[in-house]
């Protein structure tokens, strides 16, 4: 394992699109091996932080993707993953070196397909299923268009996020392993929503005594 992650360390020079709670680990993961991720994000106050603590910060997406060579894409899904990818996209475009660059994306229950439709000019694209830990596994899954060499670096790249990595090749179990990372954010959802009601519920009978 060591030997895999100082392979990694010589090899790695990574770039993170997003800050929020996973964006953060990440690139805190990356700065505890003596690396320095170029950040992009939306929240200066995060990003600042990231500065402090070893990260640079990247004027742009454009910037992001001439500057690193594998890029990870820790927005939230939806509306925040597809605006990223379409950034991503138009600088890719641009990029006389696209072939070398890995797009790993770990926003929640997108598969490597979404990966691939949203980055059309992309060929080098994983799925990454994280759950925030040392401890904790991380689930790999690579696009078919995806050279070993590339699948190895993948590989490499995730394993200085937790040495527990594996990578997935059946789509139900791609699909079960999505569940799985997504099942605690679902629930806390629900339960925040369901506390939610239950508060105005309360106020609405306090508003109207019988």
């Amino acid at each position: 394992m060591a030997m895999a992650i100082r392979a990694a360390e010589r090899v790695v020079k990574p770039g993170i699109v997003g800050v929020g709670k996973l964006g953060l680990y990440i690139a805190e993961q990356f700065i505890s091996y003596q690396k320095q991720p170029l950040v992009v994000g939306r929240t200066p106050g995060k990003l600042e932080k990231l500065k402090a603590s070893g990260a640079q910060i990247a004027a742009s997406h454009t910037a992001l993707v001439e500057e690193t060579n594998e890029i990870l894409i820790c927005t939230k899904p939806g509306k925040d993953f597809h605006q990223a990818c379409d950034t991503l996209n138009t600088a890719l475009a641009m990029s006389p070196h696209k072939e070398n660059k890995l797009f790993l994306s770990c926003a929640a229950a997108t598969t490597v397909e979404d990966v691939t439709r949203y980055l059309p000019h992309a060929s080098q694209t994983f799925s990454v299923m994280p759950v925030i830990g040392l401890n904790t596994p991380l689930f790999l899954s690579a696009h078919s268009a995806v050279t070993s060499e590339n699948r190895e670096r993948a590989l490499n790249v995730c394993k200085l996020i937790t040495p527990h990595v594996y990578e997935l090749t059946s789509s139900s179990t791609i699909h079960a392993a999505t569940t799985m990372a997504c099942l605690p954010g679902w629930l806390a959802h629900t339960i925040h929503t369901l506390a939610k009601q239950y508060r105005h519920f309360g106020r609405e009978n306090n508003r109207n005594p019988e």
